[in-house]
C-alpha cells in the first residue's frame, strides 16, 4: 500500500498565548497510522542549521501538525528536519534535550542522510545544487 494525504506546505492551526496563527509543514503524509512530517532547510553547504529552527519545528509546528491530523489517528510520527547545511553536534544535542510524545520519532538529517528513492533521483541533483550555494 502507498502513502495517503501526501502534501507539501500543509498549513495547520497553531495557538500561542491565546492568539491563533498558522504553521506550515513542508512535506507530510501517512501510510495507515504511521505519519511523516518533514521540515526542509535549504541552506548553503557551509551554513549551520540553527537551534531556533530546531525548536520552532519540534516545539510549535510538530505539535500543531499532530493536533491537525488527530492524535488518536497516530501510532507513530516520523518528524524530521532535512537540511543541505551543516548539522553540528550542538544541534543534535539540542534535539536530544527536547521532550516528545512517545509516538514521535524525531530526526535531523543532513544532505547525505536524506533518503532519495531511485525513482526521483532528480531530487538528489536538486539537493546537490542547493548544497553548493
Amino acid at each position: 500500500m502507498g502513502y495517503e494525504g501526501v502534501t507539501s506546505n500543509r498549513s495547520v492551526r497553531f495557538v500561542k498565548n491565546d492568539k491563533e496563527t498558522k504553521r506550515d509543514v513542508d512535506a507530510s503524509g501517512n501510510r495507515d497510522r504511521v505519519w511523516h512530517a518533514v521540515e526542509c532547510k535549504a541552506y548553503g553547504r557551509k551554513v549551520e542549521l540553527r537551534e531556533e529552527d530546531v525548536r520552532y519545528f519540534f516545539s510549535e509546528t510538530l505539535p500543531a501538525y499532530l493536533n491537525a491530523v488527530g492524535r488518536d489517528n497516530i501510532d507513530v510520527c516520523h518528524a524530521e528536519i532535512w537540511t543541505t547545511g551543516v548539522v553540528t553536534p550542538e544541534i543534535r544535542a539540542c534535539l536530544e534535550r527536547l521532550r516528545f510524545d512517545k509516538r514521535v520519532r524525531p530526526a535531523i538529517k543532513s544532505k547525505d542522510e536524506i533518503p532519495v528513492p531511485k525513482a526521483i533521483r532528480t531530487l538528489g541533483r536538486i539537493l546537490d545544487v542547493i548544497g553548493k550555494i
